[in-house]
């Protein structure tokens, strides 16, 4: 199943749109809800309807009825959405709103860039043969601690002709942006992160990333990664009203997933000497985290 990354109700007031609105159905006909003919329950004619006056002085009381009703509906939303939303802001800091994770550290980080021998030219048709699938990626287990069904692994691919630049950060507005290509996760996830884990569970890792390619000279052609809305689930929330939610964290680059996307163009092109992606060893420095959920 693929669960949205969801986020918290908008702070607007039902209560400001509830009573002028009321108040305009009431002045069409005031006395519409009174004078509908009432069964006399001893049998015979119809009971008279209430008269005028009385409809007029229940007005304010309706409509104060009504606020406090719809006030109450948008508490109870708000609550439901605000803790177990996934959006990229940060609730405020309590006891429920705090994840623990851990960190593996790398010994030292991967390149985030790389020159290819290769023209752009050549570049942008091995980008489009290594991630024009949206399932490009291996998902390997599927299930999050034993118990929660994984998102896919993989992302989108747009280049600026698709014409998806709202999803894309902007990036293809730029005119130095022109040939580079942008991969968008959405509800699919990465992977599973060699980073960050929390129990020693390894967790679900989402980001998007822009592939910026830049000529250098005439035959080379440097391709540099850069990440946007880096968040690992750290399970889920099933205590929604509105349905389970990832509990999201927002956490840095690892600079494995964006050496990655650069290994597999370079397979893509035929290059045999790329430098060997570094991961966490078993024996890694292992650093303990404690973040905000995201909101």
């Amino acid at each position: 199943m693929r669960l949205p990354r969801r986020t918290g109700v908008p702070p607007v007031s039902l209560r400001r749109f509830a009573a002028p609105r009321l108040k305009e159905i009431w002045n069409r006909n005031p006395t519409k809800w009174y004078t509908l003919p009432i069964p006399n329950p001893t049998g015979g004619k119809h009971r008279k309807p209430a008269k005028k006056r009385s409809a007029i002085s229940s007005y304010p009381n309706l409509v104060k009825c009504a606020a406090q009703f719809l006030g109450l509906f948008l508490i109870i939303v708000e609550a439901g959405c605000g803790t177990s939303g996934v959006p990229h802001g940060e609730t405020s800091v309590t006891g429920r709103d705090l994840v623990t994770l851990q960190e593996k550290l790398l010994t030292r980080q991967n390149p985030t860039a790389y020159e290819f021998g290769a023209t752009i030219e050549d570049v942008k048709p091995a980008i489009q043969r290594a991630f024009a699938d949206h399932y490009w990626k291996d998902a390997g287990p599927v299930n999050q601690a034993g118990e929660d069904q994984d998102p896919p692994f993989g992302a989108d691919l747009f280049w600026k002709e698709s014409d998806a630049d709202p999803l894309c950060q902007g990036v293809f507005a730029k005119p130095e942006n022109e040939n580079d290509a942008f991969l968008y996760g959405g509800d699919f996830a990465f992977g599973k992160s060699q980073v960050y884990f929390k129990n020693s569970v390894p967790l679900t890792y989402f980001a998007d990333f822009h592939i910026h390619l830049v000529p250098i000279g005439a035959l080379k052609t440097r391709v540099e990664i850069f990440t946007y809305n880096r968040w690992v689930s750290a399970g889920l929330d099933k205590s929604s009203l509105l349905g389970p939610a990832y509990i999201g964290v927002d956490v840095g680059p690892t600079t494995i997933e964006e050496y990655e996307i650069l290994l597999e163009i370079g397979h893509q092109l035929g290059v045999k000497n790329m430098p060997e992606l570094i991961v966490p060893g078993q024996n890694a420095t292992v650093r303990q985290m404690v973040k905000p959920r995201m909101r």
